[in-house]
């Protein structure tokens, strides 16, 4: 009797999640000062996860920055992105920023302390969410789901995002338990209001992270498949209607963002991920592989952010002990979940590697490891519930739980606190200082990538190179023209980091006047006759481009006389130029690629065609009468998707009233 009656004394003084039962405000608190935890050597230090030369620093920053510039001061939502690529689209990019309703807080907060509280905030959200998934979902009581929620917002998979900087996959972990969540609800007790916060859900997704998109989209299928042929789902016609109005409100949600996306898909590099297929990361051996999943730590050198896929030591004995207690169902369903993850995060390594590159599906991912949150979440889950429902030693069991909590935050902390790698390629910003005294409309160029995004959009500068996962075709074919190399392959940079690393490239000043390019900055001599040295600033070279040509002219047919016209307006979406009257030239060049949603009216009313040069720039033929030329950037999908999504927008709100 005394010792039964000392037992729940002492357990009682070791569960450290008995409070967490009373309320989801302290749920929230908790989870909060998780994420204070989670987060603690960047809010001592915020260049650890600002200032690492990663995809943050270099392509979002500049594209929220950018796009925050262009409301603020030219109170248009920007469609085409002018600081790079001679302009490209933006509304058509996956990854821009502006549909993402979050994203509102950079209009009133500095741009890195936007990030620093969005990124905490979707931690504690991911969090809530796996804990509201658990609960209502798996039935689990407060100090279960709590346990899996911690286990999935602090999971070393997310901080690997932050050490990348990869935005959008950090928005999209969230809302992964919750379609978790609506899929449970949907097998078990469809109903309408469920639909409609899967469509929410996943939505929300597809407007973070296109690939986790099509990965989660997909996966919701498989699961209602299997629970149609299992007892999960008691009403399978319900369900399946449930299912087919969630997809169908998903998609209104996301036409207006989709339809361009369409639209510019052929017009884009996006699919010569299918022409030299390669998906990463390559694994070199299959004990690098072992030793991320075990625990990174164990090996000699840090892993790429793709290679971060850590289960833990002791998740990974908290999780053997649920396998042997369980059944043979769920161990033969843990087992298939588990063999095909890892086959395809194996990737090279994969014994159906040859087959895998064959499927475009597989193909277009490019990063194998992008499955590797399904293994978190079921790993999360399956913490929880073994706290919940295997009978064993709960002292044991919860210093085992603290132990996998504890080994997650630190190997999270030993990660995005690695050294910061810098960029030897990047040029001072005092680079730009001899260049930004010029106050007229032109572009310039590095042979080495040596300006950097950030750098450029802070001094107004517009860049022919950039970075970024998707470029127009055309630019990028001519391209190899502009630098003097050749290249055919997928290629986040242009000019490749391959290239320009390791050779010298040979740029072309007449294609690049051209283009507007006015300035070449080099960190080696450049010996064309056509560019005239000015200074040497830094170690860099800087030449005048003698074959410069405004953004705007006009010129006859056989292109051998100019005159230069000046450009009233010039926002992204909006231009308007005023044309001098009596001359005999009569077309104008417009030195921005070529791309389908530009509109051309003369004279405020009769629509033009704009005609793609050889070199991808846009030309228009106008007339003796013409006085004025307005190019306009509104691509025909755009306004048919927006359309959809006002009108879902309306059925759900009235869907979630009736039901």
């Amino acid at each position: 009797m005394k010792k039964q009656s000392r037992e729940p004394e002492l357990k009682d003084k070791i569960r450290f999640l008995k409070p967490f039962e009373k309320s989801i405000l302290e749920t929230l608190l908790i989870l909060t000062f998780t994420a204070f935890l989670f987060y603690l050597p960047s809010l001592l230090n915020s260049h650890l996860l600002l200032n690492r030369n990663n995809d943050l620093e270099t392509f979002f920053w500049p594209l929220y920055s950018y796009v925050k510039n262009q409301i603020l001061i030219n109170k248009q939502i920007p469609f085409v992105n002018n600081m790079y690529f001679a302009g490209t689209p933006l509304l058509s990019d996956p990854q821009t920023p502006y549909f993402y309703l979050s994203n509102l807080i950079f209009l009133f907060l500095p741009t890195d302390l936007a990030f620093l509280i969005t990124f905490f905030v979707h931690s504690v959200f991911a969090g809530f969410s796996m804990f509201i998934c658990a609960k209502k979902g798996f039935n689990l009581s407060a100090k279960s789901a709590f346990i899996s929620g911690v286990i999935f917002m602090s999971s070393p998979k997310f901080a690997g995002y932050l050490e990348a900087g990869h935005v959008g996959l950090i928005y999209s972990w969230p809302w992964i338990p919750l379609v978790l969540l609506c899929l449970i609800k949907i097998a078990q007790k469809p109903t309408v209001r469920t639909s409609v916060f899967f469509g929410i859900c996943v939505s929300s997704i597809f407007f973070t992270h296109l690939v986790t998109f099509l990965i989660v989209s997909s996966i919701s299928l498989v699961f209602l498949g299997y629970s149609l042929l299992t007892k999960i789902t008691t009403n399978k016609k319900s369900a399946i209607l449930s299912l087919t109005l969630g997809y169908l409100i998903t998609f209104g949600f996301v036409a207006i963002s989709l339809f361009p996306q369409i639209e510019w898909s052929n017009q884009s590099t996006r699919f010569l991920l299918l022409k030299d297929r390669d998906v990463y990361p390559k694994w070199e051996t299959y004990k690098e592989f072992a030793v991320n999943v075990v625990s990174p730590m164990l090996g000699k050198k840090y892993p790429d952010s793709e290679k971060l896929i850590p289960i833990g030591i002791f998740e990974a004995i908290a999780l053997s002990v649920l396998f042997v207690k369980s059944n043979h169902k769920v161990k033969a369903l843990s087992l298939g979940i588990f063999t095909t993850i890892l086959i395809l995060a194996l990737n090279n390594k994969s014994p159906l590697y040859p087959l895998l590159l064959n499927v475009d599906y597989y193909s277009l991912l490019r990063v194998a490891t992008r499955f590797w949150f399904i293994m978190v979440l079921f790993m999360s889950l399956g913490i929880g519930y073994l706290y919940e429902n295997i009978k064993i030693n709960k002292v044991l069991l919860e210093a085992l739980i603290i132990a996998t909590i504890a080994e997650q935050i630190l190997t999270s902390w030993w990660y995005y606190s690695k050294p910061i790698i810098q960029q030897t390629n990047l040029a001072p910003v005092s680079i730009l200082d001899n260049i930004k005294l010029d106050k007229s409309l032109y572009r310039v160029m590095c042979t080495t990538r040596c300006i950097s995004a950030k750098d450029a959009l802070d001094n107004n500068v517009e860049l022919i190179e950039g970075y970024n996962t998707v470029q127009q075709i055309n630019f990028y074919k001519e391209a190899w023209q502009l630098t003097g190399k050749y290249w055919n392959y997928y290629t986040l940079s242009i000019p490749p980091f391959g290239t320009f690393l390791t050779e010298k490239l040979n740029p072309a000043p007449l294609d690049l006047g051209e283009f507007n390019v006015k300035y070449l900055i080099s960190p080696y001599p450049l010996s064309s006759t056509n560019l005239t040295f000015l200074i040497k600033n830094s170690g860099y070279y800087i030449y005048k481009n003698l074959l410069f040509k405004d953004r705007v002219y006009l010129t006859n047919d056989n292109l051998n006389q100019t005159k230069s016209l000046i450009l009233n307006l010039n926002t992204p979406n909006h231009k308007i130029i005023e044309v001098p009257q009596g001359s005999d030239l009569k077309k104008l060049m417009f030195s921005q690629v070529y791309s389908k949603g530009w509109r051309a009216y003369l004279n405020d009313k009769k629509e033009a065609l704009i005609q793609e040069r050889p070199n991808t720039l846009m030309a228009i033929d106008i007339n003796s009468d013409t006085r004025s030329v307005e190019l306009i950037y509104k691509p025909d999908y755009f306004y048919v998707g927006a359309l959809l999504t006002t009108i879902t927008f309306i059925i759900s709100l009235v869907l979630l009233t009736l039901f």
